[in-house]
C-alpha cells in the first residue's frame, strides 16, 4: 500500500512539473524572439476601433495576455468589449523565421472562421510591423503596428487596406499594465 501512494505521489509530481515547465519557460535566449520580452504579462487595452463602412470610432477595452509557449513560441490572448457589439477576441502566436529574417504571426479572431498570417519585421529599435496579405474577408492587406512608448505602453495600431494599398484605421490602442 504505501509503495503504491509513494507511486502516486511521484506520478502526480512529475506530471505537475511537466505541466509547469510546458507553460511560461522564460524568453528564447540569443534568437529574434528575446526582442519580444517586452510583451511578456498581462496589459490592459484602451482605445478606439473603426468599424468598417463608417468613419465613427467606438470606444474598447479589454485584456491581453503574453506568454511563452516553449523556445519557439510566443503565445496571445486578447478579450475586448465594445457598446452594442459582441465581444471580440483575438488567439495567436509568434515565431520567427530564420530563413526570411522575418516574424511569423497566425491570429484567429471572433469574427473570422481562419487563421490570418502575418509577416514582422522591426521598423527601427521600438517598432514591430506586421503585414498581411492573406483573408478570408474583402480586406486585401492589413498592417499591425507596435510601438514601444517611454512611460512602458505600448501602442497598437491597425489598417485595412481593402484596394491592397490605400489604408485606412482599423484600431488603435494603448496597452498597459
Amino acid at each position: 500500500m504505501a509503495v503504491r501512494m509513494l507511486s502516486l505521489i511521484l506520478i502526480c509530481f512529475w506530471a505537475h512539473v511537466g505541466i509547469v515547465n510546458s507553460q511560461d519557460q522564460g524568453a528564447p535566449q540569443g534568437n529574434a524572439l528575446s526582442r519580444l520580452e517586452f510583451f511578456i504579462g498581462d496589459w490592459k487595452t484602451a482605445g478606439k476601433m473603426f468599424p468598417a463602412g463608417t468613419n465613427q470610432p467606438v470606444e474598447t477595452s479589454g485584456r491581453i495576455a503574453y506568454r511563452w509557449a516553449s523556445s519557439l513560441w510566443l503565445i496571445f490572448d486578447h478579450t475586448a468589449a465594445m457598446p452594442e457589439k459582441i465581444p471580440y477576441s483575438v488567439h495567436g502566436i509568434v515565431g520567427y523565421d530564420p530563413a526570411s529574417g522575418e516574424y511569423v504571426a497566425y491570429a484567429f479572431n471572433s469574427m473570422n472562421p481562419v487563421a490570418i498570417r502575418y509577416r514582422g519585421n522591426w521598423r527601427d529599435e521600438n517598432t514591430l510591423v506586421f503585414d498581411s496579405d492573406a483573408f478570408p474577408d474583402s480586406r486585401k492587406a492589413q498592417r499591425i503596428t507596435y510601438s514601444r512608448q517611454a512611460d512602458g505602453t505600448v501602442r497598437f495600431y491597425a489598417e485595412n487596406a481593402h484596394d491592397g494599398t490605400s489604408f485606412s484605421p482599423h484600431s488603435d490602442l494603448l496597452l498597459s499594465h
